[in-house]
């Protein structure tokens, strides 16, 4: 069987004050006309046999207003990808092919992102091997990590968020994005588990053996997966998209995808010599601007967002640092 996961448990810091801890950027809408969990189910449902959404026990309520019948695997905390991937591994049988995607990327047009997947699937079934999804880069971005490609469709090496030169080296090099799509069976995971990090497979089997979730998870090593197993793995293949693919990381990002003078997310704007702005604002009110340039304002009922473009990485920070829990 093929088996969708989209992992949606992220917090959205980056888009604070929108995207909250209740309501992170998945269960927005933004410039979409459905949320970007919604379009994900859309998108891949048809390839697979079933979709399951891997979440936070704290986003369940919010998530079934949207997908009543909604398939869920439910982490009790946060442990990072490892652990929920992990998690996700042990719902399913060993030779079910795991089909991981992220819930919060624009990703254009469907048709070429199900050809790539099906593609995918094909490698990692013959292979018995994980597959990664690498992305076209666009631009030498520090946001990402790298993967290094090598014959046969091999993965040579990962690499971690480079500095700005490092980037540009890897960009004209040929190496692709890494964009968090990965597709392997449910077996050949646990087994790269076994031997990469025993102590997370062993809480993993007690888990899969009727362990108690609430008490073992939290014991789960708290890592990436790219960290834990993919940059451990021998033998990773890997497919090139030819879809259009953003991750939507914050406010700037909404601009590259929207091909306006000024972004409107909610709300109405009036202005006067002003462009590159990104507004959103609530109950009608209305934003007016007078000679104002790359700026991010965003109106919500409790918390104002005012800063430029170019400072929009800093907003992680402030929500972690200043940002009082009641408003996180």
């Amino acid at each position: 069987m093929i088996r969708g996961i989209i992992l949606a448990g992220g917090s959205g810091k980056r888009m604070w004050p929108l995207s909250r801890e209740k309501k992170p950027k998945q269960l927005l809408k933004l410039f979409l006309k459905k949320t970007f969990l919604e379009e994900s189910v859309e998108r891949l449902s048809p390839i697979v046999d079933s979709v399951t959404i891997s979440t936070g026990k704290n986003l369940v309520p919010e998530i079934k207003k949207l997908l009543p019948d909604a398939k869920l695997i439910v982490e009790p905390e946060r442990r990072d990808t490892a652990a929920a991937i992990g998690l996700c591994a042990t719902h399913f049988d060993e030779n079910d092919v795991l089909v991981f995607t992220p819930s919060d990327a624009y990703i254009h047009p469907n048709e070429k992102f199900q050809k790539v997947i099906k593609e995918a699937i094909e490698i990692a079934q013959k292979e018995q091997a994980i597959v990664v999804v690498g992305i076209t880069p666009t631009k030498a971005s520090t946001s990402y990590g790298y993967i290094e490609p090598d014959e046969g469709g091999i993965v040579k090496s990962f690499k971690e968020k480079p500095e700005v030169h490092l980037a540009s080296k890897y960009v004209k090099k040929g190496f692709l994005w890494n964009g968090g799509i990965f597709i392997a069976n449910a077996g050949v995971i646990l087994e790269l588990f076994k031997k990469h990090e025993p102590e997370i497979y062993s809480n993993l089997m007690k888990l899969k053996n009727g362990g108690n979730v609430e008490e073992i998870y939290p014991q789960i090593k708290k890592i990436s997966f790219d960290f834990a197993v993919m940059e451990k793995a021998k033998k990773v293949f890997f497919v090139k998209s030819n879809f259009y693919w953003n991750d939507v990381g914050g406010f700037p990002a909404v601009g590259e995808i929207v091909k306006e003078k000024n972004v409107v997310l909610d709300g109405k704007l009036i202005e006067y010599s002003s462009k590159g702005n990104i507004i959103s604002t609530q109950d009608g009110k209305t934003i007016a601007l007078i000679d104002c340039e790359n700026l991010v304002v965003i109106d919500t009922p409790n918390a104002l967002l005012v800063c430029p473009k170019s400072s929009c990485e800093r907003i992680k920070k402030l929500v972690e640092e200043k940002v009082v829990k009641e408003l996180q």
